[in-house]
């Protein structure tokens, strides 16, 4: 009976210390694992910015991924705002501005105080003008100057222009400016 006890006494023993490796080992495993995924997501910026001015698509694409990857596996993550403002930057540069007012929306949304948030506000505006989604573009530029009440005067004038100008085509705009 005593030697029963024990057996089974010593695998609990046993049971427990494999348990809390395996935990130790799985939160090592993470940490890995986004090192990783931000070494390589610094590989693919040091080609991006190697290629100026002619970057191959496919870098872009591949960047995109990359980024997207790590904000799949750690949404939450401060370094996941940082992701998804260049995912959004890389389609501003793609013009693919429906998915960059996306990727904005998203990052504002789940990062609501992010550091770059005035300049993403105006890039979400004028891409929403650009791509004559007039009813948005409208809602964005005032939500730009109500969260910004500290803007400059000239800052103020500027968007209400632009406020103005939304419903006008761009070849409007020029004919309004040059009579």
């Amino acid at each position: 009976m005593n030697k029963i006890l024990v057996t089974l006494l010593s695998l609990c023993v046993l049971v427990v210390s494999c348990t809390n490796n395996a935990s130790d080992e799985t939160d090592a495993t993470t940490e890995v694992t986004k090192t990783s995924l931000k070494n390589e997501i610094q590989q693919i910026e040091d080609s991006l910015f190697a290629s100026i001015p002619q970057v191959p698509k496919d870098l872009y694409d591949r960047a995109i991924s990359k980024n997207l990857q790590y904000v799949d596996h750690y949404p939450t993550d401060e370094y996941s705002a940082e992701c998804l403002d260049r995912v959004q930057g890389y389609f501003t540069q793609l013009q693919r501005l429906k998915q960059a007012v996306a990727y904005t929306d998203i990052l504002l949304e789940n990062f609501p105080n992010y550091k770059n948030k005035k300049f993403l506000m105006y890039n979400r505006a004028t891409s929403l003008d650009m791509l004559r989604d007039t009813m948005r573009a409208r809602i964005a530029y005032k939500e730009y100057l109500d969260t910004f009440k500290d803007l400059s005067d000239e800052e103020r004038i500027e968007i209400e222009e632009l406020i103005e100008l939304v419903p006008y085509s761009f070849e409007e705009r020029i004919l309004m400016m040059n009579p």
